[in-house]
């Protein structure tokens, strides 16, 4: 669902949304552990069609992008999955820093 996708730079307001998370497409490597861990812990099991997280291959910038739908509830699980260092986030309560896995 296109009108679903909310892009790199999810900012997650609201209440219940533990984390901003950002991503950094030229980091990803495209090995979807990230989407993997989101729909386990989305739906109880791995299944990219769960997920709240996407990676699809972009052939012009010859690279993977990374994009979160409306089913992301930021809790920060695709951050710490992330071996490469493609997804940051922020803690949104004041006064706490940028982490990475």
């Amino acid at each position: 669902m296109a009108e679903d996708n909310l892009g790199s730079d999810w900012q997650s307001p609201g209440k219940g949304k533990r984390f901003n998370i950002s991503a950094d497409s030229e980091k990803c490597v495209g090995c979807r552990v990230c989407q993997t861990r989101c729909s386990f812990h989305l739906a109880g099991r791995f299944s990219f069609s769960d997920s709240a997280v996407g990676i699809t291959w972009n052939p012009q910038q010859d690279r993977f992008e990374i994009s979160f739908n409306v089913k992301c509830n930021a809790c920060g699980r695709c951050v710490n999955s992330c071996l490469y260092g493609a997804l940051v986030a922020e803690k949104t309560e004041e006064g706490h820093s940028r982490w990475r896995r």
